[in-house]
């Protein structure tokens, strides 16, 4: 039987009210747990942009509160995604090194504004017309594209080839020139990942690996292994906000439509499964606005893109939360550990952070997904072949 309110699409999703008491806790409880998540993912995915990882920090610090307070779904956490930062790294890269930085967060503002056009326009019913084979397609692109970009980072060994899929050859050809202590490290955290991941602790496994994984690396003092620090450090402050590049628009325009695309498929296949605590479910239109606010401000306050997770949704469900002001907690989370253990967060081994990353690639594919969409017709299955090529290529 369908609950009460089931139908009521929206509702709830007016003016934010403060939290009542009874949901205080919850909230706060889901908050910091979505936080402390966070703080490895957002930096993990950020890293896929070519970008110092704090920016993912910075993101989920303002752009991740500022969505919760304006989108209709009130337990999704829009945060750094890794399709969105993949994406957004393809972009980035057509740019001169010395202005990614400044690229990433005029992308961010220029994906965000258009997503909010798209809001104001109701367009959310347009993403139902994005069929299950385009779907399909897309997550097993992203996937592998994720993994062959941290085979390097995996196992320390240093190509001199650009391209991911020589690299990787190169890789298998030279597995001498790896380093040692790297690959450990590496391989111990795709274990330890996957292992928790069969306990109750699953939802919170790679949060602890990262400092589980942190703690050790410091410990033992392996003097090969490459930190965070070594990209760039990480200020006990927040950003300033400033404009957007706007020189930087024309070359961006095209690539940020596609972080649109992209987005807000993610966050309409959230909004359409997962409900309000009073049984609504969010609007789409409504969260494409908020899912605007979110990038725009993340831009402003340089952070990177950010969307509707799955993963983080479901951590955010199953710690308690209650309504939008979880993401706003866990947004004051981030914020505190910027401000008072940047240091620490310095050390978190890049082979951690590769390790986290594949284990999340590896189960973003779903070969019985594409299996059914291959087995449905001939249509959907070359629909599906086609987008993971154009996401490869």
């Amino acid at each position: 039987m369908r609950r009460r309110g089931a139908d009521r699409r929206g509702t709830g999703v007016g003016r934010p009210s403060p939290p009542s008491r009874r949901g205080l806790a919850r909230d706060l409880v889901a908050g910091f747990t979505v936080g402390a998540n966070q703080i490895g993912n957002a930096m993990a995915y950020t890293m896929l942009a070519g970008v110092p990882p704090v920016h993912g920090l910075y993101a989920v610090a303002v752009g991740t509160p500022a969505g919760a307070l304006t989108s209709g779904s009130q337990r999704m956490p829009i945060v750094p995604t890794a399709a969105l930062c993949l994406a957004a790294g393809g972009a980035l890269t057509a740019l001169p090194p010395e202005r990614r930085v400044a690229g990433l967060f005029t992308l961010a503002a220029l994906t965000g504004a258009v997503m909010l056009v798209a809001g104001l326009l109701r367009a959310g019913g347009l993403v139902r017309f994005v069929s299950n084979a385009v779907m399909v397609g897309l997550m097993a692109g992203v996937s592998v594209q994720i993994l062959l970009s941290q085979l390097g980072a995996l196992t320390g060994f240093t190509s001199r080839y650009d391209n991911r899929l020589l690299r990787a050859a190169d890789l298998v050809l030279h597995p001498g020139e790896s380093d040692v202590w790297t690959t450990a490290v590496g391989l111990a955290t795709v274990v330890a990942v996957v292992l928790l991941r069969r306990t109750r602790l699953r939802l919170l496994a790679m949060a602890l690996v990262l400092v589980g994984m942190t703690v050790a690396v410091a410990l033992l003092g392996p003097p090969s292994v490459a930190v965070i620090g070594d990209i760039a450090p990480i200020s006990r402050s927040l950003p300033v906000p400033r404009l957007p590049d706007f020189s930087l628009v024309p070359a961006l325009l095209l690539p940020a439509v596609s972080l649109v695309i992209v987005g807000l498929v993610q966050g309409a296949g959230i909004s359409r499964t997962v409900p309000n605590t009073d049984g609504s479910f969010g609007d789409a239109s409504r969260d494409f606005v908020g899912q605007g606010v979110a990038n725009v401000v993340s831009g402003v306050f340089g952070g990177a893109a950010v969307g509707g997770s799955v993963q983080a949704t479901a951590l955010n469900v199953s710690a308690g939360a209650r309504s939008r002001w979880s993401s706003v907690f866990a947004g004051a989370f981030v914020v505190l550990v910027i401000m008072a253990a940047a240091p620490l967060v310095q050390q978190v081994p890049l082979a951690v952070t590769a390790g986290i990353l594949i284990v999340a690639a590896l189960s973003a594919l779903k070969p019985s997904d594409a299996l059914h969409v291959w087995r449905a017709d001939r249509l959907s299955a070359a629909v599906m072949v086609v987008t993971f090529v154009l996401v490869l290529v």
